[in-house]
């Protein structure tokens, strides 16, 4: 039970941690947070974000009810609405060119459109997955543990024009070489314990079937089972963050693909990044509980 426990304080500190970093994310977007440079870092998971010069984020109001125009631009999605405080900030916007205040980024509508239908408080991870620069190149001391990079599916990417058919084959046969590896190192695992002999040998006959390995394994050795994972084919995006891809001129049903899926990526390393806290506090503090108590 000490192993349960250290594991959940481990993933009970990191969920506060990331909140306090949400939190600081919204005040950098509406400038209540000031940089020497466009860039931020947010920790957890520990990417580097890139603010679009002339892009702000603005807190109109201290009530919970946008005022005009805001409400209407929010309405229309050409810009997001998020928590700030005790009111709500707005973004992106950039100032007008011919008179004071404030309108939204022309064009910005593609950038934004995946965000429909979010949670008022998820709306900053999805415009953090925007802003996040996918290929910095960190300081060796900064280095993060975990891969903070955008794995884009071949398939998409290779409809979009972005990678040849015979790099799509070949990820495609890396990722079944390594699901495959994986197996058979689950396989080892469950050999090097007390599972029955005959249970392994259709484990091995079912290495063709991943939901049907999963579910063999998992019943023979939960703990072991559930650390299987599929390799999935993939691409890594060599390019700019998505709000730069925008920016960049690239075309809208690229960059609306790539905001969909910078999401879903970026959301998926936020929870490896928690599973990897709660790994290093089950690892660290559970075996000192259980030596002290045997000291007892």
């Amino acid at each position: 039970m000490s192993y349960d426990w250290s594991g959940r304080g481990g993933g009970a500190v990191w969920r506060a941690e990331r909140q306090v970093s949400l939190d600081n994310l919204g005040d950098w977007l509406t400038s209540r947070i000031q940089t020497d440079t466009d860039q931020y870092v947010v920790r957890p998971p520990g990417w580097v974000l890139s603010r679009p010069p002339g892009w702000h984020a603005l807190v109109p109001t201290h009530t919970g009810r946008l005022q005009q125009p805001y409400a209407t631009w929010t309405g229309q999605g050409r810009a997001l609405a998020f928590p700030s405080h005790d009111g709500q900030a707005v973004w992106p916007l950039q100032r007008q060119p011919t008179r004071l205040g404030f309108e939204p980024v022309p064009g910005v509508e593609a950038l934004l459109a995946p965000a429909t239908g979010l949670k008022p408080e998820q709306v900053v991870s999805y415009i953090e997955a925007l802003l996040v620069d996918w290929n910095h190149q960190f300081d060796a001391d900064d280095d993060p543990d975990l891969r903070l990079a955008l794995d884009i599916p071949v398939g998409p990417a290779y409809d979009f024009g972005l990678i040849s058919d015979e790099e799509r084959q070949r990820a495609m046969a890396d990722a079944r070489a390594a699901t495959l590896t994986s197996m058979d190192e689950v396989i080892g695992l469950l050999t090097d314990g007390d599972c029955d002999e005959e249970d392994l040998q259709y484990l091995r006959q079912v290495c063709g079937n991943f939901r049907q390995f999963t579910k063999v394994a998992t019943r023979l050795d939960p703990s072991i089972g559930a650390r299987f994972r599929a390799h999935k084919a993939t691409w890594r995006w060599p390019g700019l963050s998505v709000a730069g891809e925008f920016l960049a001129g690239t075309s809208t049903d690229l960059v609306q693909w790539l905001a969909t899926v910078a999401h879903a990526r970026s959301s998926l390393i936020t929870q490896q990044s928690m599973q990897q806290a709660w790994t290093y506090a089950f690892d660290r503090y559970a075996p000192r509980a259980r030596s002290a108590r045997r000291r007892m």
